[in-house]
């Protein structure tokens, strides 16, 4: 899905597959056993705060679907302004 408000994605890149850029709905295809496929997405903050984003993989062959989501979390605080010590 996109992005939670608050962050604003600047690039995106997959190693396999093709994603949306407007929904941010990636398809990797087939992921064969024992491999992997790699989203990288580099995001600007658009505001100071807590921002949650999430992830989820939907897959009809996947025997273990418990470990098909996750969900983290990143803090913006606002830059130090003139004089101020980068902490």
């Amino acid at each position: 899905g996109a992005l939670p408000a608050g962050l604003t994605a600047t690039n995106v890149t997959v190693s396999q597959g093709a994603i949306n850029q407007t929904t941010g709905a990636w398809n990797a295809g087939t992921i064969n056993r024992n491999n992997t496929a790699t989203l990288t997405l580099t995001a600007t903050a658009t505001q100071t705060g807590s921002q949650t984003y999430s992830a989820a993989v939907a897959s009809a062959n996947d025997p273990v679907a418990s470990n098909n989501a996750a969900s983290g979390t990143v803090t913006v605080t606002p830059a130090p302004g003139p004089g101020q010590p980068i902490c």
